[in-house]
């Protein structure tokens, strides 16, 4: 579904990704994982539009993805769960949903949109004229993943999902990608929880300072004593 091929990316002359490749299969979860400025959320960045690589290739479903400017992206049905949740505090539930739906192609189906989002999430329907901004972090966290769903999405990033949530809110969250996953849609799991994000993995990347530096089954990198070492704690 998705092929990136030998991509450099720069933030001005400063050089973040290095001759990154790999590639997503239709129906798959791939988890990409490194530590803080390893280039995860450039390489996300750079997936969705907001940066060009300056070397390489980057095709979505047989399409140049990086000759298309963001919104072009997200009509072709690759969608970014950004860091942060970025809702629109001041507007209502509903609102936040349908904000998801803008695009051509996921205003034909807004209404088997919030069907699916509503059986997936019921406190959405429950509390859909509720400001976004007065839902607890989870919450808002939960609100953000089902706008996403709301734009049709073939590819859905995550990025960072699990922060600043509780241990509980954490085990529920990933439960939920599970279940998308069960309806056909690829996802991209970027996840500092490494344990969390290769256990649900069909495959995953470690990245470090631009350049991938391991890949594998998610069981395979699970049980790679560097890896282990480096981001698990354990010796």
């Amino acid at each position: 579904m998705l092929n990136v091929k030998d991509i450099d990316v720069y933030y001005g002359d400063y050089q973040v990704l290095h001759g990154l490749t790999f590639s997503i299969g239709k129906g798959e979860v791939v988890s990409l994982v490194g530590s803080n400025a390893s280039g995860k959320t450039t390489l996300i960045n750079t997936l969705s539009g907001i940066l060009k690589p300056k070397r390489g290739e980057i095709e979505f479903q047989g399409k140049r993805l990086d000759q298309m400017e963001t919104h072009q992206i997200v009509e072709a049905g690759l969608i970014q769960i950004p860091e942060g949740r970025l809702l629109f505090p001041n507007m209502t539930v509903l609102d936040n949903l349908l904000m998801g739906a803008y695009s051509k192609r996921a205003r034909a189906k807004v209404a088997e949109s919030l069907e699916r989002v509503y059986k997936l999430l019921p406190i959405l329907e429950e509390r859909k004229k509720q400001m976004a901004g007065t839902f607890s972090g989870g919450q808002q966290q939960m609100l953000a993943i089902a706008r996403g769903l709301m734009s049709d999405p073939d590819l859905l990033i995550f990025d960072e999902p699990s922060m600043g949530l509780s241990p509980l809110l954490v085990q529920e969250m990933f439960q939920m990608i599970e279940d998308i996953k069960k309806e056909g849609v690829t996802i991209l799991l970027v996840e500092q929880n490494v344990h969390k994000a290769l256990s649900l993995a069909d495959h995953g990347y470690v990245l470090q300072n631009g350049v991938i530096v391991m890949r594998g089954t998610g069981e395979e990198l699970l049980n790679n004593q560097d890896l282990k070492k480096a981001y698990l704690g354990e010796l």
